[in-house]
């Protein structure tokens, strides 16, 4: 495939009958004709070589490359005859007729690529969603199950965002990431038969979508909204800050499929509600300690002095990871996680943070980042040899 444009004729037509640099009067029927029967002959041979072409002993990679190389070449092909065919005009029957056939033929070849080697081309390259209508997912046939009709507002967010790509005429392209993802989630949907999960704390559509890694920033809305309005009903600051760790506690608790993500443009949903969570907490633990304060004010208690602390050279997510791991371990014992970070959190500090709060630790070690894990393991290894020295 790579010895050889395959495509070399239908380029040279597409160039060829431009209206606006050819003289579209000059082609007779006999021309159109020859122009017609090349395209279907040229369209059964391209078909017949991509059909062998699996079986020619290629790698997979290769294949993929290849695949999707000349698929963007048909689609770049077909899009250019479109936009020709409209500019001939209607006194120009034959040359109209040919440069029609000539697009036929890339379409169809463009349909038969799709429905061939649907698994190997790149699921982000945008398709017309005529070259789809096979595959399109079908939500709307759907509207009426149980799983939906439990839950009327994100049921809203979710035809929504649904109707945005699939029926969207200012959105003409469809890539194969959404179709799949749509089908995967529209299979789900007629499978479940109760939308109701009380114990966890979200619906059964909740927990499909945020098992699906559904980051639309509009989900991620709902959900924000959702919780607020949960916190609303707490009676006093600590009572939210309560609610809001088991509600973080409860959103991570659920199956998380990080490859099955949405919108490659948005970050993973857990990373984006756990920073909500994270900031949240943070602003209402301000708010407690400064309620503590004024409720305090005349007091003759004294804060401990910065001076006072350990500095350590951790940030706080290294040392709510360190404490974790040490209880896990048990090198360290105490009747919970939390009651570690209460009793230590007064007394430590870092170069960034002069008062840390139990609360922030116990946040911070329910999302692990990766780059922490490898960054307080070279402070391990650097201590293990302080240790073989001493």
């Amino acid at each position: 495939m790579e010895q050889e444009y395959v495509l070399d004729w239908f380029d040279q037509m597409v160039s060829n009958l431009d209206p606006e640099n050819t003289d579209v009067a000059k082609l007779d029927l006999h021309q159109s004709q020859f122009i017609i029967e090349k395209a279907a002959d040229e369209k059964k041979r391209l078909t017949s070589y991509l059909k062998l072409f699996r079986f020619q002993g290629n790698k997979k990679r290769h294949v993929r490359s290849v695949v999707n190389q000349y698929l963007k070449a048909i689609l770049v092909l077909t899009q250019c005859a479109a936009s020709r065919v409209k500019r001939v005009p209607d006194e120009s029957p034959h040359f109209k007729s040919a440069l029609e056939c000539v697009l036929s033929s890339l379409m169809g070849l463009c349909t038969f690529m799709i429905d061939r080697y649907w698994s190997d081309i790149d699921p982000d390259i945008g398709l017309e969603a005529h070259y789809l209508s096979t595959r399109m997912p079908e939500l709307y046939k759907l509207e009426d199950c149980l799983i939906l009709r439990d839950d009327p507002l994100l049921s809203s967010v979710l035809i929504k965002e649904f109707n945005a790509i699939f029926y969207n005429k200012t959105r003409p392209e469809i890539t194969l990431r959404s179709v799949s993802y749509w089908k995967s989630i529209t299979e789900l949907l007629g499978k479940c038969q109760n939308g109701d999960d009380r114990e966890s704390g979200f619906s059964k559509l909740e927990v499909m979508l945020i098992e699906r890694n559904f980051n639309s920033p509009n989900f991620v809305t709902y959900l924000e909204s959702k919780f607020i309005c949960q916190l609303k009903q707490a009676d006093s600051q600590s009572e939210k800050l309560h609610q809001l760790a088991f509600l973080q506690k409860s959103f991570n608790q659920i199956p998380f499929f990080k490859e099955a993500i949405y919108d490659l443009r948005y970050d993973d949903l857990r990373l984006t509600v756990n920073n909500w969570f994270i900031y949240e907490i943070e602003y209402q633990s301000k708010n407690t300690v400064f309620n503590k304060r004024v409720d305090t004010s005349n007091s003759n208690k004294l804060s401990r002095k910065t001076s006072d602390k350990i500095l350590c050279n951790l940030t706080v997510d290294q040392l709510a990871l360190l404490f974790k791991a040490a209880d896990q371990s048990q090198i360290i014992v105490s009747r919970s996680l939390s009651a570690i970070f209460e009793t230590v959190a007064p007394y430590l500090a870092t170069r960034h943070r002069v008062d840390i709060s139990s609360n922030s630790l116990r946040v911070k070690s329910y999302t692990v980042e990766d780059r922490d894990k490898q960054l307080l393991l070279t402070y391990i290894n650097r201590l293990r040899q302080h240790i073989e020295e001493l």
